[in-house]
């Protein structure tokens, strides 16, 4: 079940969040993660969660700033399930054109969006990181 974030939702997204973001980002060190103020971006975004209708936990989420994906998670244990395409799906319904930054790096994540009929329009390097991202725009430019 796919339903809006609550407060009580905090812990488990950020959870999912941190682990989420080391294990597809290896490449980047991990005091950078450690470092982002998570609670304050959640307070700027609108968050979706999935929440399985028979434990009640929190698999995944989906969070965006107006049409920009700003954060897609799902806990690894749930990965494979579907759980990232049907929150996708929402925020597919809600905005008829969606954007992204994905680093190149993080291939399956990359590999996802493509599959999801995202479109590369720019890579550049992330000043933060060093490393490259590539903005994503669905549905593709004609």
């Amino acid at each position: 079940m796919i339903r809006i974030f609550e407060p009580q939702d905090m812990d488990a997204v950020l959870e999912i969040w941190v682990r989420g973001s080391l294990q597809a980002h290896g490449f980047i060190e991990e005091s950078y993660w450690e470092r982002q103020n998570r609670e304050n971006l959640l307070s700027h975004a609108i968050t979706a969660v999935y929440c399985d209708p028979t434990t009640e936990r929190i698999g995944g989420f989906i969070s965006l700033v107006e049409n920009f994906i700003v954060a897609l998670y799902v806990a690894r244990e749930e990965q494979g399930r579907g759980i990232g395409h049907n929150l996708l799906q929402r925020a597919k319904y809600l905005y008829p054109v969606l954007e992204l930054s994905v680093y190149t790096e993080n291939r399956a994540a990359l590999s996802f969006y493509l599959r999801e009929g995202f479109q590369i329009v720019l890579r550049r390097i992330d000043q933060a990181t060093g490393h490259e991202e590539a903005l994503m725009i669905h549905p593709p430019a004609k």
